[in-house]
């Protein structure tokens, strides 16, 4: 008689054993009830990591940033254009809708092509860049600077990072009265982006740091340079964060 309770207990366990090796057999596709408590926690867990977080609110004080960009024949060169679009490209992901921003491009005449006093869809300016053709055949600097300059002004934001960023692959020259805006406009700031090292880049640099005496970023390999202009404008940005505390 006791034999035939251990057999019949023996036969319960194979049958639980079944059951849980149905439930999870490899035909099983895995699937969770949408009603279920664990659906619901992978649901709070999956986010878009395509893009990364904005800069901190709190650590950066919001951004006017005028591109003041060179679309002279040089520009077509040697990847430069595609280089310059990739480091954009790190920076404006990383902007927010408290930051400003604005592209002028210069050659024969500068052009506003983009503007925004609210800015919250980077691929909206990308596209623009991605369609910009370094055609001209004169390289109108000083034009180009005064309609950046006028820009950054009309959107001016008090205790904020105001920057023009001048960006060229070659040789330029400020004449006096541009010379005297860039000088006498402490408010905003400019920075002077060069690309590339030919000839025309070393000359504009050394032009930069000894006439001009502004804040200097070059852009030549992409595998150590694309984040330059990000961290430029983050020093700038915390810094008038600090003035206003």
């Amino acid at each position: 008689m006791l034999s035939g309770f251990k057999l019949f207990g023996i036969l319960i366990l194979v049958g639980c054993i079944a059951c849980t090796a149905v439930f999870f057999t490899p035909d099983h596709n895995g699937e969770i009830p949408l009603n279920s408590d664990v659906s619901t926690r992978f649901s709070f867990m999956s986010s878009d990591t395509s893009r990364p977080p904005p800069l901190s609110l709190q650590q950066y004080a919001p951004n006017n940033i005028v591109f003041l960009l060179d679309i002279s024949n040089s520009m077509s060169k040697d990847n430069k254009m595609d280089l310059l679009q990739k480091s954009m490209s790190v920076l404006l992901e990383r902007l927010r809708p408290i930051d400003r921003v604005a592209l002028i491009t210069f050659g024969n005449f500068p052009d506003l092509l983009y503007s925004t006093t609210s800015f919250s869809d980077p691929d909206s300016l990308k596209k623009i860049l991605k369609k910009v053709r370094s055609t001209a055949s004169a390289t109108n600097v000083n034009g180009g600077v005064e309609e950046a300059y006028e820009r950054a002004r009309s959107v001016f934001i008090k205790q904020a990072n105001n920057e023009v960023l001048l960006i060229t692959d070659g040789e330029f020259i400020l004449n006096k009265h541009t010379t005297e805006l860039v000088r006498n406009t402490k408010e905003i700031n400019m920075t002077c982006v060069i690309i590339g090292t030919d000839a025309g880049a070393i000359k504009a640099a050394e032009y930069v740091k000894s006439a001009l005496q502004l804040n200097l970023v070059t852009l030549i390999n992409e595998a150590t340079d694309l984040n330059v202009l990000l961290e430029n404008v983050k020093s700038r940005s915390a810094n008038s964060s600090d003035k206003t505390q």
